[in-house]
């Protein structure tokens, strides 16, 4: 399986690049920022990982596909709870054959954590926070990255957005995937496909932008992640995917489990590049009927506006 594979190449990968010097393998940088300049004693602390990417480089999603995700381990004081990592819409990672090869990020990354305080914090103390991060970083070679990150923050009776990072953070954290009355989905399957219906709630005009470029990305392998994904406007202003089930899809999946990207938003704003899909399957749709009367104007490649290149990552290139 192509998973098994992709453990082999990826333990000589990560042996071998163990052997280069430190330096050689700094090509994603990390860090911890809040969004605020003090602790409130009875809030949560928003804070997160951030990782400064390299020019062509990239880490990866929960489900990386191939590859492997970033993970942090936390070191708290007494009484301190941290969340898991919240996830950011991924991107189709490609390389220079416009070949996908994984689900995951580049640029500069805030991976959100909401740490929880103990009752009994006291104004006029500082609190630190420790944890290590792990990832795997590839451009046309892959390594592993790790770092040793840190945050000191004083508790106080009020607090501001931290100057360099709170309206940024602030927005990741308000733009992470969810579900949105303005559309409702629907998952049907067969033998070797998902059916995902995406339709609008109410009228469609006044939009300032409307989705495009559409791509389902999921948690777990049960949709192959490296094959087309057929893209359909259902000619009321939504859309029916039709997503290829993974050879190694778990036989008993009982629901549908991702995100699903628009380059232009969900939103009439704009905003919202990803909706949230925790879909229970209902029963299969026949090909003829899913699509209605847009059904000529399917696409063999993703997003609404057809792209090409979502073929197979081999576990030799990089993911």
């Amino acid at each position: 399986m192509r998973f098994a594979r992709f453990s082999f190449f990826a333990a000589l990968a990560l042996g071998l690049a163990a052997l280069l010097p430190l330096a050689a393998r700094a090509h994603v940088k990390a860090s911890l920022v809040a969004a605020e300049t003090a602790i409130v004693p009875g809030q949560p602390v928003q804070v997160a990982l951030r990782l400064v990417h390299d020019a062509h480089w990239h880490t990866y999603w929960i489900n990386p596909g191939t590859g492997l995700a970033t993970s942090i381990t936390w070191t708290l004081p007494p009484g301190w709870k941290a969340s898991d990592l919240r996830w950011p819409a991924p991107k189709a990672i490609k390389d220079k054959t416009n070949t996908v090869t994984g689900n995951g990020y580049e640029g500069d990354l805030l991976l959100p954590v909401t740490l929880t305080p103990p009752p009994d914090l006291a104004p006029g103390t500082k609190v630190t926070f420790n944890a290590t991060a792990e990832w795997l970083m590839c451009e046309e070679v892959c390594m592993p990255g790790d770092a040793k990150v840190s945050l000191t923050l004083p508790v106080a009776a009020t607090a501001a957005p931290d100057a360099s990072h709170g309206a940024r953070l602030a927005a990741v954290v308000a733009g992470l995937p969810r579900a949105d009355a303005a559309w409702k989905l629907s998952a049907a399957r067969d033998a070797k496909t998902v059916t995902l219906k995406v339709s609008p709630v109410g009228p469609t005009s006044g939009r300032a932008s409307t989705p495009k470029d559409l791509r389902f990305f999921a948690d777990d392998n049960y949709v192959a992640y490296e094959l087309p994904q057929t893209i359909t406007p259902d000619g009321s202003g939504g859309f029916v995917l039709t997503l290829p089930i993974s050879p190694d899809a778990p036989k008993d999946t009982a629901k549908l489990a991702g995100v699903l990207t628009s380059v232009t938003g969900w939103l009439p704003d704009g905003s919202l590049s990803a909706l949230r899909v925790d879909l229970p399957f209902t029963a299969a749709v026949a090909a003829s009927s899913a699509v209605g009367p847009a059904a000529g104007r399917a696409s063999a490649t993703p997003g609404a506006n057809a792209r090409p290149g979502l073929g197979a990552p081999t576990p030799s290139s990089p993911p």
